[in-house]
């Protein structure tokens, strides 16, 4: 099994075709930052506030792990994971 640590590990040949895949999706891809907005993250404090502020203990790590894709990965975008009858994003 071959494992792949970067975009840059990927052939031109295959990496084009996943990009062509990608593209053919039924809805148009937005951006992470767009992502981010509609969705509200990453989130700065739970709903439930009963909790301890180590609640949000998650939270530093997706803002790292958001933030290393952004600077190492291109053409980083999210697609659709819903159906065109879908009344959610």
């Amino acid at each position: 099994t071959a494992v792949w640590d970067t975009e840059a590990d990927i052939d031109v040949v295959t990496r084009d075709k996943i990009a062509s895949l990608l593209q053919q999706a039924s809805a148009p891809a937005l951006t992470v930052e767009e992502s981010e907005e509609i969705y509200g993250m990453p989130w700065k404090s739970s709903i439930d506030s009963s909790l301890e502020e180590d609640a949000m203990l998650y939270m530093p790590f997706w803002e790292w792990q958001m933030q290393f894709m952004k600077e190492n990965l291109t053409n980083l975008r999210t697609i659709s994971t819903c159906s065109e009858d879908s009344e959610n994003p």
